[in-house]
């Protein structure tokens, strides 16, 4: 072969690179512009239903036991890698609460649920059962890490979710995700030594 076809050749893949990482940049560009709707606000009463949600997941609070300002957005998370085990298949979502002087409630008082209704892969890996962990997650930022949230499959209808909604009370405002969990080496040991739950 001549230097100068090696050349050319050369000069043939470095435009290639160079366009494919543009192409690369614009794309992480573009995915970085991508905003979740604006946080809803909505203004809670006593003894009244209130049922928010942006894409497929949301807030439920059959009568209400606070009256105020309840706020819900949903936000992107490293969701694959964010721990060693949990596998989000949703974006985050995040609740809080004021009172009517917009002092934040440290706590949940009353009935509130956190929903996330499921797509058929999501159904498929629930319907897994205990081995694949499908569960809403709560964000303790007190301790550290996610906490499992005692979660429930609902069933609010075909029209509005056709494979199922995961439903959890919640106790405390903050972050929630839907996830299943990879298993660690300490439940894979004690699955063999017969120890496991």
């Amino acid at each position: 072969m001549s230097r100068k076809f090696i050349l050319s050749l050369a000069g043939v893949f470095l435009v290639l690179a160079m366009a494919a990482g543009s192409q690369t940049t614009a794309e992480a560009s573009r995915a970085l512009d991508r905003k979740f709707p604006p946080p809803i606000e909505i203004e809670l009463e006593f003894d009244k239903t209130y049922e928010v949600n942006i894409g497929r997941a949301g807030v439920h609070i059959p009568n209400s036991a606070m009256q105020g300002t309840l706020v819900f957005w949903k936000e992107e998370g490293n969701l694959r890698n964010y721990s060693s085990y949990h596998v989000f298949t949703q974006a985050w979502a995040n609740v809080e609460a004021f009172d009517p002087q917009g002092k934040q409630f440290d706590r949940v008082f009353g009935n509130v649920q956190m929903f996330f209704d499921l797509d058929v892969l999501q159904r498929r890996v629930y319907d897994e059962g205990s081995e694949k962990n499908m569960n809403i997650w709560y964000f303790n930022t007190f301790e550290g890490g996610w906490r499992k949230c005692p979660t429930g499959l609902a069933n609010p209808g075909r029209s509005v979710a056709p494979y199922g909604r995961l439903v959890c009370p919640i106790t405390d405002f903050g972050r929630y995700g839907i996830a299943w969990t990879l298993p660690t080496l300490q439940m894979k040991l004690e699955k063999q030594m017969g120890t496991s739950p």
